[in-house]
């Protein structure tokens, strides 16, 4: 449960903020902090679900686009796309803070995964990178004239 909080509802929330960005809306921070936490909450309900390994990632990435395109009236594939996105950032920066850190902790990435205490830490990066990302997108979409105010 403290992994939750620690790291699965920051991580939805900076995937959030990246989908955001990536729809080209401008960072509404507590729309995303709703949003994220609600996608937090949805996934560890899921994952107490017998599914199988990763369609929770999928149902969550559609929850997102239906959610963003109600509540905050993203179009649907323009959501879409922004899921996608924020989807291959964390995977990327997953991949790399865990090989980065996999050389600084001189572990395997299964030891990492079974000490409850080093993965949330290696979550911690990539939830960084996320938030980075999102900033940076949307200060380019800003520069270049490309934030949908009205949809």
């Amino acid at each position: 449960m403290i992994k939750l909080f620690i790291q699965g509802i920051p991580e939805c929330i900076a995937m959030v903020a990246v989908c955001f960005a990536f729809a080209c809306f401008p960072l509404q921070w507590p729309k995303i902090i709703v949003i994220g936490m609600l996608l937090g909450l949805f996934v560890f309900g899921l994952r107490m679900l017998p599914i199988p390994f990763g369609l929770h990632s999928i149902i969550g990435c559609i929850f997102v686009a239906i959610v963003l395109n109600y509540w905050i009236h993203i179009r649907f594939l323009r959501a879409l796309y922004g899921v996608f996105v924020a989807m291959a950032c964390v995977i990327i920066f997953e991949v790399v803070c865990t090989q980065v850190l996999e050389i600084i902790w001189g572990v395997t990435y299964t030891e990492i995964r079974s000490n409850s205490v080093r993965w949330i830490i290696s979550g911690i990066p990539q939830v960084i990178l996320l938030f980075i990302t999102a900033i940076v997108k949307n200060r380019i979409n800003l520069i270049k004239g490309n934030l949908i105010i009205n949809n």
